[in-house]
């Protein structure tokens, strides 16, 4: 490819983009692109009306990466600021209480919203999953074919398709995806006053030695999201023995005080979201040819960093900006942009390891990412 790939003149033609994965990830690149006048269309696998996932933290790097983006004041509308985190142990005993800055909660669906207003909506295709891609004699991608068939042709190629990304297996299919032994509950509950006060806090139990953390913490909807986190090797997990979610949480329940018990006895079992924790060691680059990764699809990042969506957000504005200078070929793009998100990556995964070491060991002291 030899036209530039900064904004385009009058005598060029953009370059069509075409984005695999309509999530957190897939619609700011989009919203990031778009500012740039390119051509650009996402493709997601599940249908409009999605209703998965449940919150997350975003901390002061997303922020500030919205705030680069131009959307820092409707995510005020939908974001709480967290103030503190408290940290109880076993019998009730205080721990750390320590002020947080710039530690934001916030639903995911919230963030998808928000995210989707950016999207002209002939520009985003509900139902199409991705299957593989059809190749030229040079070996870049031309187009992508999704499961039912559609055959979608383009220059320029973004995974998107998150933590299991079919794109990632395409490309690079030695990557190895390492299950963790410890896994984690999340669910959201509607306002629990009566029971429960959280003020603008995050407040967590700690008992490492037994394997079993659960955090909890409002969100700007007065509902309240909790996470529980627990070494699989000494609890087993919901799918053993057609155990199911009700049993396991009436089981684990018993290494948790009264107040923590109480919110995750609230929960019903069917509205619990369970996360097979994940991690992956830095991919030797992001691209192959025309085709790149971002996100999740990625870099994999541990929930202990607090950093997947933040780092998904910050891909985009950075992708954006390096579009905008304009260079002779995707590979060269895209290797700009492996070499400016790679450090920063790196430190995560290590940071991710050192906590789930951490946690494992009896002195995990860490705040959460929830997906």
């Amino acid at each position: 490819m030899n036209c530039s790939l900064s904004q385009a003149t009058p005598t060029q033609r953009s370059p069509k983009i075409v984005v695999l994965g309509g999530g957190i990830a897939g619609l700011s690149v989009y919203a990031s692109l778009r500012k740039l006048h390119l051509n650009v269309q996402v493709y997601e696998r599940s249908n409009r009306n999605r209703m998965s996932g449940m919150g997350f933290l975003i901390l002061q790097n997303g922020v500030d990466t919205l705030l680069e983006m131009g959307l820092s004041d409707v995510f005020s509308d939908h974001s709480k600021q967290l103030e503190n985190y408290t940290t109880y142990g076993k019998a009730g005993a205080l721990g750390l209480s320590t002020p947080l800055e710039g530690v934001y909660a916030v639903k995911r669906n919230d963030i998808l919203a928000l995210l989707e207003q950016q999207v002209c909506q002939d520009h985003i295709h509900y139902g199409k999953a991705f299957n593989h891609f059809l190749y030229n004699e040079s070996g870049s991608a031309e187009a992508a074919v999704m499961k039912d068939g559609t055959v979608v042709y383009g220059d320029l190629f973004i995974a998107a398709d998150g933590i299991h990304s079919k794109v990632r297996k395409e490309l690079f299919p030695t990557a190895v995806l390492e299950e963790t032994e410890d896994h984690e509950l999340v669910c959201v509950l509607p306002n629990l006053d009566e029971r429960l006060s959280l003020n603008n806090d995050l407040v967590k139990f700690l008992d490492s030695e037994a394997g079993v953390n659960m955090g909890l913490f409002r969100l700007k909807s007065n509902e309240v999201l909790w996470y529980l986190q627990f070494d699989k090797t000494k609890h087993g997990t919901p799918l053993d023995n057609n155990r199911g979610m009700t049993q396991f949480i009436a089981e684990i329940g018993t290494y948790l005080p009264d107040s923590f018990r109480n919110v995750l006895f609230s929960s019903k079992a069917e509205d619990c979201f369970y996360w097979k924790t994940s991690r992956m060691d830095l991919l030797p680059t992001f691209h192959c040819q025309n085709v790149l990764l971002i996100g999740d699809a990625a870099h994999p990042l541990l929930t202990f960093t607090s950093q997947g969506v933040n780092s998904a957000l910050r891909d985009s504005i950075v992708l954006a900006n390096l579009f905008a200078k304009g260079f002779e070929s995707s590979s060269e793009l895209f290797s700009a942009f492996y070499l400016e998100r790679k450090d920063e990556i790196l430190r995560y995964i290590k940071e991710g390891d050192e906590l789930l070491e951490q946690f494992s060991s009896a002195k995990f002291q860490g705040l959460p990412l929830v997906c």
